[in-house]
């Protein structure tokens, strides 16, 4: 969280952390039985949550270098974990067409969300932390009240999985890649489509906005890292 470590997981069931500044390997984490998917830092940077293909998350002490516990319960590949913005939950997609939410102190899984029909690619929380948004191979875009453990809103408009999704630091906008080559920026509050992006010949890979919002990059599967005006809805 204060820039100067990248964490990493690998096809080889490894998770690295690495130093910014010196760019060099930290240390290597071991525990997964299959490749490591995703990987996300706590909000204080003092723990790590890994989702693996074996189906599982773990959790990790960053300061110690050591794996703390496991959680398992999805029944197929564990694509995305996110830390709740206060620290107290971890929530989790997978291809098993589910969303959980877990909860940390307990080291157990508080309820699942199930309402997307095919698997369940992305997540991301609003910076409130009351919302969950998923996007998923029905590609769909969802809205859940994290509170009310239910569904608000199914965004459609993809033509393709969606693959990955931002919000915006204030809340207000929400983006989405997809499969179908293409990026989404819809407008949170309304909840509704403001326009697209269009310039990737492949598939979206991953979104990350600039710390004023105005600035988005995108990465595809077109071998290519694109920046995009937010403002003039434009190519840099």
């Amino acid at each position: 969280p204060d820039g100067d470590q990248i964490v990493s997981g690998s096809e080889d069931t490894t998770i690295k952390v690495w130093n910014c500044r010196d760019q060099r390997e930290e240390f290597s984490l071991n525990g997964h039985a299959g490749a490591v998917v995703t990987v996300t830092f706590s909000p204080d940077g003092k723990t790590l949550a890994s989702g693996s293909e074996d189906k599982s998350i773990k959790v990790w002490n960053v300061y110690e270098q050591c794996e703390q516990f496991t959680l398992t319960g999805h029944g197929a590949v564990v694509r995305e974990v996110k830390i709740h913005p206060d620290g107290s939950q971890i929530v989790s997609c997978s291809d098993d067409k589910s969303i959980k939410v877990w909860n940390l102190r307990d080291r157990r899984e508080e309820f699942s969300l199930k309402s997307h029909s095919g698997p369940v690619k992305t997540i991301c929380i609003s910076p409130d932390g009351r919302k969950i948004i998923s996007g998923s191979e029905d590609q769909t875009v969802k809205v859940w009240n994290l509170k009310n453990q239910s569904e608000e809103i199914s965004l459609g408009g993809h033509t393709g999985a969606v693959s990955t999704l931002v919000i915006s630091h204030d809340g207000k906008s929400l983006i989405s890649g997809s499969d179908d080559n293409s990026i989404k920026v819809w407008d949170f509050d309304k909840r509704r489509e403001e326009f697209s992006l269009t310039g990737h010949t492949g598939r979206i890979s991953s979104l990350a906005l600039s710390s004023d919002g105005k600035r988005l990059l995108s990465s595809s599967g077109d071998r290519k890292i694109k920046v995009w005006n937010l403002q003039s809805q434009s190519e840099f």
